[in-house]
């Protein structure tokens, strides 16, 4: 390479590592939780699998960038640790934050990997044709496990009693709706504000899908986001939520992935106050019509709500720190990345495409088995975008000089 190429990549490189610092502090030093989270200690031990994912996820562009500009992999591990470690005690001075040395340990491995990243690139952007199959393999593997897992995780996942339900909740840091609830009901059986008399009938019901109902006093759309109703578990776990953000109407429950440590179940129906002035009655309901739900207000009902293939993302990233409207695109580019390694490995070939049909196959057999909502082509086309983009990647580093 020429000395001002050599130059050119180096002041990219650099770019990249301001780039990246700048995302990381944006990300970590503001302040925080998201809307109605749970509050927490300052200082966090193991903290959730979620947690883990995203403090990886952070940094890896970081060591992607250190490596570009030519620093060693023990150093790339060392700046992570660092600026993680200065980063998490700054944290304890900040509202809302918490920190851990597992996030600094994690960050650390995200700088790592991507490193890792960088330094192996020739082996997995221009693998010869055994290797390119092996990868496929993996890609596929990966692919199927975010589609399946998505369909598996959003199940509900509620624990044993004793339950309390709670009116207008003020638990944690959720603020409570200024409206009073007179009345809620599950499948017929009162919740009162207390202790839920039979729990294993409650369990049952909301596991099968009936309709939980709340009457309640409306005083307007919710300045933010504001609890009207929550079912919650003797260890003050959340099981199902029901609040107001702005206009909206939203749902969360306790699925498999929050049971694991990773994000609840979060559905939204747009706009569904709009309309609702004060100190006027509203009747709310919410139940599971096949893999939908259905969340109301009076006599406006928003069915067809729940996940699509490409809601793997919601499971680690918290879905109401995003602006409602970015959901199908986040679906949509979720399931574009997944399939641009499927285009990156594809070699023409009888086992290639059969890779693709398996790899089409769960965006048709799980909505068809009621696991799914059915995959919408914006979802399709997006999948064949991300693999059309892997395929030009490729074939545009195999015709570099020098390529394998």
């Amino acid at each position: 390479m020429s000395t001002a190429g050599g130059n050119a990549q180096r002041r990219l490189a650099e770019g990249l590592v301001i780039a990246a610092l700048l995302t990381i502090a944006a990300l970590t030093l503001g302040p925080a939780p998201a809307p109605g989270a749970p509050v927490g200690p300052r200082i966090v031990v193991l903290g959730s699998l979620a947690d883990v994912l995203r403090n990886v996820a952070l940094y890896v562009p970081l060591g992607l960038a250190l490596a570009l500009r030519g620093t060693g992999a023990r150093l790339t591990w060392l700046c992570g640790f660092a600026l993680a470690a200065v980063i998490e005690i700054a944290q304890l001075a900040i509202p809302g934050r918490a920190s851990s040395p597992d996030d600094a340990l994690a960050n650390a491995l995200g700088a790592g990997l991507g490193h890792a990243l960088v330094r192996t690139a020739p082996h997995w952007l221009a693998p010869a044709r055994a290797s390119a199959r092996r990868l496929e393999r993996l890609a596929l593997g990966v692919w199927l496990a975010s589609v399946g897992l998505g369909a598996a995780l959003t199940a509900p996942a509620l624990t044993a009693g004793p339950w309390y339900a709670h009116w207008n909740p003020a638990l944690g840091t959720l603020v409570p709706y200024a409206g009073p609830v007179l009345e809620a009901t599950l499948a017929g059986q009162a919740l009162v504000h207390g202790a839920v008399p039979e729990v294993a009938a409650a369990r049952e019901a909301l596991g099968a899908g009936e309709a939980l109902r709340v009457r309640a006093i409306s005083a307007g759309p919710a300045v933010g986001f504001e609890a009207i109703f929550l079912v919650s578990d003797a260890r003050d776990r959340e099981l199902v939520l029901l609040a107001l953000d702005g206009e909206d109407l939203v749902y969360r429950f306790r699925s498999r992935a929050r049971a694991l440590g990773l994000e609840p179940a979060v559905l939204r129906a747009r706009g569904a106050w709009r309309g609702a002035g004060s100190e006027t009655p509203v009747a709310l309901g919410v139940w599971r019509a096949g893999a939908s739900l259905c969340l109301a207000r009076d006599a406006s009902v928003s069915c067809g709500l729940g996940f699509s293939a490409g809601s793997g993302w919601t499971l680690v990233l918290p879905v109401l720190e995003f602006p409602p409207g970015l959901a199908t695109p986040l679906d949509a580019l979720w399931l574009a990345g997944l399939a641009l390694p499927l285009g990156l490995w594809y070699r023409a070939g009888a086992a290639s495409r059969l890779v693709l049909a398996l790899a089409a196959a769960p965006l048709v057999v799980l909505p068809a088995a009621g696991l799914l909502l059915p995959t919408p082509l914006p979802l399709w086309l997006a999948a064949a975008a991300g693999w059309l983009a892997g395929r030009l990647l490729g074939a545009g580093v195999s015709a570099r000089p020098g390529s394998a």
